[in-house]
């Protein structure tokens, strides 16, 4: 791993000692990560969605569903569960609060469950109910796990299995130790898949999916809504990448590089990454320093946008 230098006009923050020490190993890691991650867009979800309506009117007659209501983890679930409902043609009431007490059992839906720790938090919520718990993936442990530790769950479906994580233990607050196959989705990808390597940071905070690839992902860089336009920008594949306060570390776990922003950089590569147009990140830059000058700022974000383009930390849009 090589620091990038400290010279004039560079928007790159020499790393100390430390942080070289403790991001290198961080940055193989998420390499790691990123080739056992199944990605999973709009269209593929639409049609798990539907395997997974199959699986459930398997087991539960059309009649059934009617008496059923229906609710969702959020925030991923709630997606989920607007897909589901088209196809298995629920009706509006069948997701309303107050009618789930006259109801035989209720559905609670999910993207996807790694660990049971979000079901060990929603679960006990409904525990006056039968509920059967519906995800589009999940491991078949942590299937049998969740029926074993909440009675009143009858059933755990998924549209589809994700591979096993045999031999290892459950961490506390945990029903599963988490599957050996990492997924996540074109709204959001699941918390706690790069361990920060600093105390006092969330872990969640570090992010494995491109912006333009993941709506929570362009959140996640704090940067507010702007009006959809033509992408100039992406970030390519590989780049991990986290948002501290004013401090931004970007990981290629490709070629095992690490890069530290802060302050007017860290916001250049948010806006560039996060918006992908050169005039929704200049819009964004004004209103962060209203007091500078706006053809210099303009400088500022092109020469910054080259030097993140040639050492692969943003690439021209194809």
């Amino acid at each position: 791993m090589t620091a990038v230098s400290d010279h004039d006009k560079s928007p790159f923050t020499p790393l100390t000692r430390e942080e070289e020490l403790r991001l290198w190993p961080l940055a193989v890691h998420a390499r790691h990560l990123l080739q056992n991650l199944r990605y999973v867009d709009y269209r593929q979800a639409e049609e798990d969605a539907g395997l997974l309506a199959q699986k459930i009117l398997a087991h539960y007659t059309p009649a059934e569903i009617r008496r059923s209501a229906f609710t969702a983890v959020p925030r991923g679930g709630l997606i989920v569960l607007g897909l589901l409902a088209y196809r298995l043609d629920l009706r509006p009431d069948q997701f309303l609060h107050e009618t789930f007490a006259e109801a035989d059992r209720l559905f609670l839906v999910d993207d996807c469950a790694l660990s049971g720790s979000r079901l060990q938090g929603t679960l006990p919520l409904y525990a006056r109910l039968p509920v059967a718990v519906a995800h589009l993936y999940s491991a078949p442990g942590l299937r049998t796990a969740v029926c074993n530790a909440f009675a009143h769950v009858t059933d755990c479906f998924a549209a589809h299995d994700l591979a096993e994580n045999r031999g290892e233990i459950p961490e506390l607050g945990r029903l599963h130790p988490g599957p050996e196959e990492l997924v996540a989705f074109a709204w959001n990808e699941p918390d706690l898949l790069v361990q920060t390597p600093f105390e006092k940071m969330p872990k969640h905070e570090w992010r494995l999916l491109p912006p333009h690839k993941c709506l929570n992902n362009r959140q996640a860089l704090a940067l507010p809504p702007a009006a959809p336009a033509p992408l100039k920008w992406t970030v390519p594949e590989g780049i991990v990448y986290g948002w501290f306060d004013t401090v931004l570390y970007l990981l290629d776990s490709t070629h095992e590089e690490v890069y530290r922003l802060d302050n007017q950089a860290a916001d250049c590569w948010r806006a560039a990454a996060g918006y992908g147009s050169q005039q929704a990140a200049l819009s964004f830059l004004q209103s962060r320093y209203p007091e500078d000058d706006p053809v210099g700022l303009k400088r500022v974000l092109e020469q910054n946008i080259l030097q993140f383009e040639a050492v692969g930390l943003l690439q021209s849009f194809q």
